[in-house]
């Protein structure tokens, strides 16, 4: 059977919202957030708004990116592929996408892809709960190495232990793949998105057949609305029984 992703968060201290730099400059009414994603159709503009975090890309990664994301949308057939981050590594870094899976019932459903210098995106390992659990016992402190195939498991003293001799007829045991820093990188943009998937309160809603579309209705946030948390939603299935009644409504809004 195939495994079933695995979620997990951390508590994280919240930072008051920074002042908006359209503050004082656009009316209240003026929509400021909107419910977008960084599409890879509009990569370079939608970094822009993000840029005041310190961190960019330069033009090679922006055209090596574009070029990438805009190949596998087309032979995985996806509707829409979108940039998810950079994680920075010691000898190389990784670049993140995700695509959505057309929802079947409620939301739709996220597939993550990673990449390094050579921007050929590959599917992240979809962590069982055990396996989950090794990594978190491991509590590697340490940053990526940017090497993908590293095995992160220490070594046994005394080398591996022999397997016990096989009986005639028997199947022979598979022994379980060693996690990799892939385990580990799949695991951390996971509990990530878990925290910072957001977007703004009324952008999405149910429709008929119970699934979470974009609200015709959402025209944005004004630039005062803009700065406040209150005014934003986790977009990832509910884990609250308050949001698991929210959701059971047929007039749900996120």
């Amino acid at each position: 059977s195939s495994p079933k992703p695995f979620w997990l968060t951390f508590p994280r201290p919240v930072r008051p919202a920074a002042p908006s730099p359209f503050q004082g400059r656009l009316p209240p009414s003026a929509p400021v957030a909107r419910a977008g994603r960084m599409d890879h159709i509009d990569l370079e503009q939608s970094l822009k708004c993000t840029a005041s975090g310190g961190h960019v890309l330069n033009c090679q990664e922006l055209a090596g990116l574009t070029a990438s994301l805009t190949l596998m949308k087309r032979q995985e057939k996806y509707s829409s592929i979108c940039f998810w981050g950079k994680v920075f590594g010691v000898s190389g870094d990784y670049y993140v996408a995700y695509a959505l899976k057309e929802p079947v019932f409620e939301f739709p459903a996220k597939v993550f892809y990673y990449a390094g210098e050579d921007f050929e995106f590959k599917p992240l390992p979809v962590l069982t709960v055990e396996n989950a659990e090794k990594v978190l016992a491991l509590a590697l402190d340490k940053p990526f190495t940017g090497k993908p195939d590293t095995v992160i498991e220490p070594e046994v003293e005394g080398g591996e232990e022999e397997p016990p001799a096989e009986e005639e007829g028997a199947e022979p045991v598979e022994k379980p793949p060693k996690l990799t820093e892939a385990d580990r990188l799949a695991l951390a943009i996971q509990d990530i998105d878990f925290d910072t998937a957001v977007v703004p309160k009324g952008a999405y809603a149910l429709n008929e057949a119970h699934v979470v579309v974009p609200s015709s209705d959402f025209k944005g946030l004004g630039a005062t609305e803009a700065t406040g948390l209150a005014k934003y939603a986790h977009f990832r299935p509910p884990s609250s029984i308050a949001s698991l009644r929210a959701l059971a409504r047929t007039d749900a809004e996120f």
